[in-house]
């Protein structure tokens, strides 16, 4: 019988993720309504009652005869909040975001509202497919020391040149890149290649 490699999940007293974030785009040949917030909202309204909108701005970069370009989009998201505001739901132009603030519980909890949204999302869109999917973490770690040596704390740390004076903060973003791969998404025909990136 050939043994099965268990990845040990762990599990922290005090989470360090003081906001974690994942994100759906799909195509832009999917038909958008402005409609369909609202009825997205009247499915999880259980769940995030409280109900916001507010414009993004966003730069894109778009390829053209002219050659790359940048230009400013502006869109409106609907924002369904749960009822203590620690958990959200934005909605906008083929775009699904579920978002938890600290104090984050484990993964099973997230990952159950996660599949909520994006199965409530798929049947109002009418979506066989997903462009991309971002999965984010945003870690705050406070150590009460004057000083510190990242390497007594973290596996994994930016290192500074001793020349370089020594900083109260530091910021390190990892991105991971999933390969593409055609999926198939359950109730749909097909689904378009897709971007796993963990940060």
């Amino acid at each position: 019988m050939r043994e099965k490699n268990m990845t040990t999940v762990r599990k922290y007293v005090n989470p360090p993720a003081a906001e974690v974030i994942c994100e759906f785009r799909f195509p832009q040949d999917i038909p958008w309504d402005m409609t369909y917030p609202g009825i997205l909202y009247n499915h999880v309204k259980d769940a995030y009652p409280k109900r916001d909108q507010r414009y993004v701005r966003e730069v894109v970069m778009l390829l053209g005869p002219e050659g790359l370009r940048e230009e400013l989009l502006v869109t409106e998201r609907s924002i369904f909040l749960a009822e203590d505001g620690g958990c959200a739901v934005q909605v906008g132009p083929r775009l699904l975001s579920v978002s938890c603030q600290k104090p984050y519980v484990h993964w099973e909890a997230f990952s159950t509202r996660i599949t909520g949204a994006f199965d409530r999302f798929r049947e109002v869109i009418s979506a066989d497919a997903v462009n991309t999917m971002n999965l984010r973490y945003v870690n705050l770690i406070e150590i009460p020391e004057p000083e510190v040596t990242l390497s007594d704390y973290f596996a994994f740390y930016p290192v500074l040149p001793p020349e370089l004076p020594r900083v109260p903060a530091v910021h390190h973003r990892v991105r991971v890149l999933v390969p593409r791969q055609p999926r198939q998404l359950p109730g749909g025909t097909h689904r378009r290649r897709s971007r796993i990136a963990r940060a």
